[in-house]
């Protein structure tokens, strides 16, 4: 594989400066970028016009993996994938795929320092010709502690229209788990109510196939969308230039095979997968660490 180190100066500074400081300096900039450059309201040329997707015809997935360091001293090596569809029959038209030395640490609530560099650099890979309308990214957009995740931050850097669909919430404004299983309980005809005590499983109220998340403080963070055939959620949010109706739009038309996860972002896992085999086959051990995001929904359908 071609390696390069994406981000020099962002993992120098990582190295050197003590942990919590660098979470504040990170925290800062989130709010930063989330107050001067993110657009949560549709704003794309040439699709979406009138509450449709007409004219929408080329849709990215992009999807990462990490790979521990296979020795002390050496960098963790990143596997980022982009893979860019046809839309709507979702065929695969266009991939591109790096493997990059990483020295950003891992931090929950800031993928996106670690992640968004190999996607940037994807991009500049991609024919004018494939070039997507919309980028569904295997995280979380706007339903983000800060309100800036890593759909919203890669959308910023690029400056194209993001979708974070995260298989797992962050718990934001009171949206723990029990409260998103009240919210797809509740009845169709009483959205707004309080649906039913939230148990381990997720019954969903007849006819209802979405949720929005509201939070404690009333703040609409993003929708618990259900997938065809399955019961279990993902959890869309805006990344960037794109409102939430629109993002809900697009990521249900983007499910098929009864997968829990939409097309773009299971195509680009799969590949990532593949490239973790090779890289086992050459160091002749186990690779450890992989999001996985190719998930059927059979596994949570009761029988």
């Amino acid at each position: 594989y071609q390696r390069r180190v994406r981000g020099a100066a962002e993992a120098k500074m990582a190295a050197e400066e003590p942990f919590d400081d660098l979470l504040a300096r990170w925290a800062q900039e989130q709010e930063r970028l989330r107050d001067t450059e993110l657009v949560t309201v549709d704003d794309h040329v040439g699709w979406g016009d009138g509450g449709t997707l007409d004219g929408l015809s080329l849709i990215g997935g992009v999807d990462v993996s990490f790979v521990p360091a296979h020795k002390v001293g050496s960098p963790e090596v990143a596997i980022a994938v982009l893979t860019i569809h046809e839309f709507p029959s979702m065929k695969v038209l266009h991939t591109v795929q790096d493997t990059v030395d990483l020295d950003v640490p891992y931090a929950a609530g800031y993928l996106g320092f670690r992640e968004v560099g190999p996607y940037v650099a994807l991009m500049t890979h991609v024919p004018p010709e494939f070039m997507p309308q919309v980028i569904l990214v295997d995280g979380s957009g706007r339903l983000h502690h800060r309100g800036f995740g890593s759909a919203c931050h890669l959308g910023v850097a690029l400056g194209v229209p993001t979708i974070g669909i995260a298989k797992n919430p962050l718990a934001v404004d009171g949206l723990v788990l029990e409260r998103i299983r009240e919210l797809i309980a509740v009845p169709v005809q009483d959205d707004g109510g309080a649906g039913a005590e939230g148990g381990s499983g997720w019954e969903w109220a007849e006819g209802r196939e979405q949720a929005e998340m509201v939070g404690d403080s009333g703040t609409t963070w993003g929708m618990a969308l259900k997938p065809p055939g399955c019961k279990k959620p993902v959890y869309v949010s805006i990344g960037h230039r794109v409102s939430l109706e629109t993002a809900v739009r697009v990521t249900r038309a983007c499910f098929e095979n009864g997968h829990r996860v939409p097309t773009p972002i299971e195509a680009a896992d799969h590949l990532g997968r593949e490239m973790l085999k090779e890289i086992k086959e050459i160091r002749g051990g186990p690779v450890s660490e992989h999001k996985d995001a190719s998930e059927s929904c059979q596994r949570h359908v009761s029988h």
